[in-house]
């Protein structure tokens, strides 16, 4: 018997799977289930989808994740409609004071409402080093903090 009526779909990427994530919801839902999800924001959610989501926690990344082009990271469209629903946090992960001018901008270009910084790093001691100087900013800047607390827990460990 489990009494825990909750689903959270993190990724990769959920919404590359939005149709087939819809026909679930949708089962879950009639169940009265609450459905939690994560997702970067590049992938514009369908209108449905975003209607049977609970929570949309986005995590869009910053310059400081060099992998991808901005064109790639940043979606207009997406992060306009996610913002808009009222049903999203913005998460970003912070390497230091020189994000912030990107974070700024995003916030009011997106009109982002429920924002946390949270300090880079994937062992326990690089989010160490980085804890209170993203602290700092949180609070000079108005915005939620937040640990990554699954690095806190596991360290570097993967497949937990």
């Amino acid at each position: 018997n489990n009494d825990t009526n909750a689903l959270v779909v993190s990724g990769g990427e959920p919404l590359l799977q939005q149709e087939e994530l819809i026909v679930l919801f949708e089962k879950l839902k009639k169940l009265g289930w609450w459905i939690e999800v994560e997702t970067n924001g590049t992938i514009v959610p369908q209108d449905t989808f975003l209607e049977l989501v609970d929570q949309i926690n986005c995590s869009p990344k910053l310059t400081n994740n060099v992998q991808d082009s901005e064109e790639r990271r940043i979606v207009f469209s997406s992060l306009r409609k996610l913002s808009l629903c009222g049903k999203t946090s913005f998460k970003f992960v912070v390497s230091g004071k020189t994000d912030v001018w990107e974070i700024k901008k995003l916030v009011s270009d997106y009109e982002m409402k429920e924002v946390y910084l949270m300090p880079e790093g994937r062992t326990r001691k690089e989010q160490a080093e980085k804890y209170e100087e993203v602290l700092g900013l949180s609070l000079s800047l108005g915005f939620l903090f937040s640990t990554r607390l699954h690095v806190l827990f596991w360290d570097n460990k993967r497949g937990v």
